[in-house]
């Protein structure tokens, strides 16, 4: 009648597999720098979904409050860059986007292995996910 709660599973317990995930990370985004692969911040300049760059060092909480029909959240986060990290945009903007990355591949493999999926079969198939191609662009 009541299905039982799922099994609790330290999946990122062992500090060895955080470390091989993390070097394994590093060496693929590496792998993809050495094939030219790398942040393109040129779409904070010429995409029209973002505010003008301008407007969120300058006035961000106003151009917040008046436009928000562009998506509100995401332009705080690139305001806040922009405010915090002037002439070094571009570089903490792929730091982030690297840091994420990290994130979503080490807790795939956490969910996965929350979910019951045998410890061999959730690194392969993170790992598969992290290395896909439309994960780097992601």
């Amino acid at each position: 009648m009541f299905r039982k709660p799922f099994r609790h599973v330290n999946s990122l317990s062992s500090p060895r597999l955080t470390l091989a995930m993390v070097g394994l990370f590093v060496l693929v985004q590496g792998g993809y720098r050495l094939a030219g692969v790398s942040f393109d911040a040129t779409p904070l300049i010429h995409f029209w979904q973002f505010l003008d760059p301008e407007l969120l060092r300058s006035r961000l909480g106003e151009s917040l409050l008046y436009l928000h029909s562009q998506p509100p959240l995401f332009n705080l986060f690139l305001g806040l860059v922009l405010k915090l990290a002037p002439g070094a945009e571009a570089a903490t903007f792929g730091a982030l986007y690297l840091a994420l990355g990290l994130a979503l591949y080490l807790l795939t493999f956490a969910v996965m292995r929350q979910l019951g999926v045998g410890r061999p079969v959730a690194l392969a198939l993170s790992t598969w996910l992290m290395v896909s191609p439309s994960f780097v662009l992601y």
